[in-house]
């Protein structure tokens, strides 16, 4: 037996849970993903495609449920469980967790658009990092996705920093948008097509399916460096901490998509929302 999503090949434990509909299991949701992302899909995680795993189960490999992922993420230091969230099967990460993608992979070199949209229910007191491409995204072409802090300590709720031609470039949300204690859907627009410095631009920050303006958006003005090259070569992500199993992240993961070009916002919009109903979160519930 597989831990993990089982490809077409694998069969629906009965031990599984919530997992019984077809259209949970495939259906609408991935039909979505695949017709507005179409070849340009990188992977899509989706816990509720999980199969083979009972509740309460630790994860080691958690495959792309399209099948078409040439690598797949496989346990590190400790395995992530499978659970449940409002009665929804989700991935939980308490902080010590992380998963990698087997071996190095090519798929993102020299990749300049890119689009990762995730629902998540973020537990951190610290800083934790959800999503990391490369060994050490502050000092080559690669990125980072995670979250800071509690909203009761007023701070910064998502991140989204990127490392290129010698700069920074880094977005938040603040956190009279973003509140930690509640689920949310976030997406990361990364364009390192040279676009300038400035809000909106190297990095694109949406929070349940709307893009966030400048005014809902706290930064510094010296991290929002132009993007000028693409990712590096042949690195491996990191899902639910940084490369060597630092600022691990905590909370509950239920999809992920990564999608090699900037999406509209039309088109985030309708895979938020699809996120959002798969994960049974209100509309707004992440938004003060």
């Amino acid at each position: 037996m597989r831990s993990g999503f089982g490809r077409k090949e694998g069969s629906l434990s009965a031990n599984s849970i919530g997992l019984s509909k077809v259209e949970d299991r495939s259906g609408g949701f991935l039909n979505l993903i695949k017709s507005i992302a179409g070849e340009d899909i990188v992977f899509l995680l989706d816990a509720r495609s999980i199969k083979d795993i009972s509740i309460g189960g630790t994860i080691t490999n958690w495959y792309d449920s399209t099948g078409e992922f040439e690598s797949y993420f496989t346990d590190g230091v400790n395995k992530p469980a499978f659970t449940l969230f409002r009665n929804k099967p989700a991935v939980a990460f308490d902080g010590t967790n992380i998963l990698a993608t087997q071996a190095n992979i090519a798929v993102l070199n020299g990749v300049q658009d890119l689009t990762i949209i995730w629902s998540q229910k973020f537990n951190n007191t610290g800083t934790g990092f959800i999503l990391e491409w490369g060994t050490n995204f502050t000092s080559g072409e690669s990125f980072a996705l995670g979250g800071i802090g509690s909203p009761a300590a007023n701070s910064r709720a998502f991140i989204i920093s990127q490392r290129g031609s010698g700069a920074y470039c880094t977005n938040t949300p603040n956190s009279d948008y973003v509140s930690n204690d509640k689920p949310v859907v976030l997406a990361a627009v990364l364009n390192r097509n040279n676009p300038g410095a400035g809000y909106n631009k190297s990095n694109k920050p949406y929070v349940n399916g709307k893009l966030l303006e400048q005014s809902e958006q706290s930064n510094a003005s010296n991290l929002l460096a132009s993007m000028t090259s693409g990712l590096s070569s042949d690195l491996s992500l990191f899902l639910g901490a940084r490369s060597g199993l630092t600022s691990g992240w905590d909370g509950y993961l239920f999809s992920m998509v990564m999608i090699k070009r900037q999406l509209t916002d039309g088109e985030i919009s309708r895979i938020s929302q699809a996120m959002l109903d798969r994960s049974s979160i209100a509309p707004r519930e992440a938004l003060v």
